[in-house]
């Protein structure tokens, strides 16, 4: 994936993120969201 498409996803709200001054990520929070997705995907 291209870091145009990771920032767009973290602007539309669909990547975990903490905004400050800066846009970060958290290793954990990124790993779950993942999961979620996996998961959610598996269900369907």
């Amino acid at each position: 994936m291209t870091t145009a498409w990771v920032w767009a996803q973290t602007r539309a709200g669909q990547i975990p993120h903490v905004h400050g001054r800066y846009r970060r990520f958290r290793e954990e929070a990124i790993d779950q969201w993942i999961a979620q997705l996996e998961q959610n995907s598996v269900k369907s």
